[in-house]
């Protein structure tokens, strides 16, 4: 969970307390011009087409 969380540029974080149970939290990016994800840059050309592309409203935008 904790390697989905930073793909996207969050965390993860857990907190347990004895006889009390787990707290899990999970931080992701909430405006969306930061939201992106951590694509391994291998050369040139995939640096390239990453930073060229714009990107497009999707299905989790209201309107």
């Amino acid at each position: 969970s904790r390697l989905y969380a930073r793909y996207f540029n969050g965390d993860l974080e857990i907190h347990s307390v004895d006889g009390h149970g787990t707290d899990a939290y999970v931080y992701l990016q909430a405006v969306e011009d930061q939201a992106s994800e951590w694509l391994p840059i291998c050369n040139r050309a995939a640096y390239e087409y990453y930073a060229s592309r714009k990107y497009q409203s999707d299905w989790t935008k209201k309107k």
